[in-house]
């Protein structure tokens, strides 16, 4: 219960003593702008509809209180403990809640725009409808968490722990995702326009009809991921890895695949893409391994592919035309297309033939062999189609 004294002292401002105990004091409504509770016992109080903009609250204990409607805005929460408080419809704009526990907090319709919450424990959450456009959430713990109907527009969640995360009606726009693990999330649908997903690890993660347009992918780990009817367009993807990812009829319209697959850490060769469908108009392939990959019917129009890897290729109904197909990397007897595959005007002055040596080991080799010698224009389409590639 609430030390009398202390509440007499809270209200002349003496701060002689600083760990003041206010458990379960009343204080609903009172203005308490620019109060100084530094270590305060303030478990169970109530401090609905209070204004507490620009309070000094660090390493409060605030377990079970009610803030719900309670001003907050710019106010000192660092190290304070909110867990099971009621923040319902609170205003935290700018605040700075450094390694708070938010653990079982409500936090429903808050505002945390602008918010600073580094190293932060939202376990079990309610996180309904918050708005945190602009927060920094960096290095927080959302492991399994439901965000729904959240603002999270330019909010920094750089090297976060979102595994298994569901984001629903969620606005990931601008955001800062980088470095973050985002393994089995379902982001599906979700607007992540412009996002920063650079090294991130979306490893099976579900980003089925998401908006991805503008987004950095570079260097990121989307083995497994779902990217269904995904808007890829102009995204970057320069050496992500897309080993068994689900890409049927995706847009990757002027995206830059610069070195798919390609990177340091990318294992399991054997893989396969499914690239059903796709839209890859314009886009840049070059040096990426897309062995075995399925491009039954995508559109590959202007596509650069120059120095890809293209063994194992399923590309019946595939449109290559205008794609520069130039020291692309194949084994002709593992293509397998159809009539309707189209090389109408592919540039393709040289490849080089994938085979097997007497270690085991695959070796290329340029064809046409006189290095002094290019093919010419539509020469590599009918040499692939009537199988006499190595003839030359």
């Amino acid at each position: 219960m609430v030390n009398p004294q202390d509440l007499k002292r809270l209200f002349r401002g003496d701060r002689t003593a600083i760990e003041l105990d206010l458990s379960e004091v009343n204080l609903w409504g009172v203005d308490l702008t620019g109060v100084d509770l530094r270590k305060a016992n303030l478990t169970k109080a109530d401090l609905g509809a209070a204004d507490l903009s620009q309070a000094n609250l660090s390493r409060a204990n605030l377990h079970g209180a009610d803030l719900s409607g309670a001003n907050l805005t710019k106010a000192d929460l660092i190290g304070a403990n909110l867990s099971k408080a009621n923040l319902y419809e609170a205003d935290l704009r700018e605040a700075d809640l450094w390694e708070v526990n938010l653990k079982e907090a409500d936090l429903r319709e808050a505002n945390l725009s602008e918010t600073s919450l580094y190293r932060v424990d939202l376990y079990r959450a309610e996180l309904v409808g918050i708005n945190l456009s602009g927060a920094i959430l960096d290095s927080i713990h959302l492991q399994n968490a439901s965000l729904i109907q959240i603002n999270l527009n330019r909010a920094n969640l750089n090297s976060s722990n979102l595994i298994g995360t569901n984001f629903i009606d969620v606005d990931l726009s601008e955001t800062n995702l980088s470095w973050s693990w985002l393994e089995y999330a379902n982001l599906r649908g979700i607007n992540l326009w412009r996002a920063n997903l650079n090294c991130a690890d979306l490893n099976k993660a579900n980003l089925s009809c998401a908006n991805l347009q503008y987004t950095d992918l570079s260097g990121a780990d989307l083995r497994y991921a779902n990217l269904e009817r995904a808007n890829l367009k102009k995204a970057n993807l320069e050496e992500a890895n897309l080993r068994g990812a689900n890409l049927n009829q995706s847009i990757f319209y002027q995206a830059n695949l610069h070195g798919l697959n390609r990177g340091e850490n990318h294992v399991m060769k054997d893989e396969k893409m499914y690239f059903r469908g796709a839209d890859l108009r314009e886009a840049n392939l070059t040096h990426a391994d897309l062995s075995r990959a399925n491009l039954n019917g995508a559109n590959l129009n202007g596509a650069n592919l120059n120095g890809a890897y293209l063994t194992d290729i399923r590309g019946l109904d595939a449109n290559f035309q205008g794609a520069i197909l130039t020291g692309i990397h194949l084994d002709p007897l593992s293509w397998k297309i159809n009539s309707n595959t189209n090389f109408d005007d592919t540039i393709c002055d040289y490849i080089y033939l994938r085979y097997w040596d007497d270690n085991n080991h695959f070796r290329d080799r340029r064809c046409p062999r006189d290095p002094n010698q290019n093919f010419e224009v539509g020469e590599f389409s009918l040499r692939l189609s009537l199988g006499i590639l190595d003839t030359v």
